[in-house]
């Protein structure tokens, strides 16, 4: 890679930044699906918000073995 072009690239990643919490969601839900076949969760639900620039709000709702209430944890 030319070294001009690196300074460029990163520019271009940021212009992407308004998609991160998806990006994000994505591979929260990836993992947690995996959870969810070897029994550890029996249900689960993720939300994820932009709030501003490199803000973000997660919500991440899980029900498992140990009981029925949702144990909800929010990431700012």
């Amino acid at each position: 890679m030319n070294g001009s072009m690196l300074p460029s690239l990163i520019k271009l990643s940021f212009k992407f930044e308004m998609l991160f919490p998806q990006f994000i969601k994505f591979f929260i839900n990836r993992k947690l699906k995996e959870y969810k076949e070897t029994g550890a969760l029996t249900d689960y639900k993720v939300k994820a918000k932009r709030r501003g620039r490199f803000h973000y709000f997660f919500e991440l709702g899980t029900r498992g073995e140990l009981g029925d209430m949702p144990a909800l944890s929010s990431i700012s």
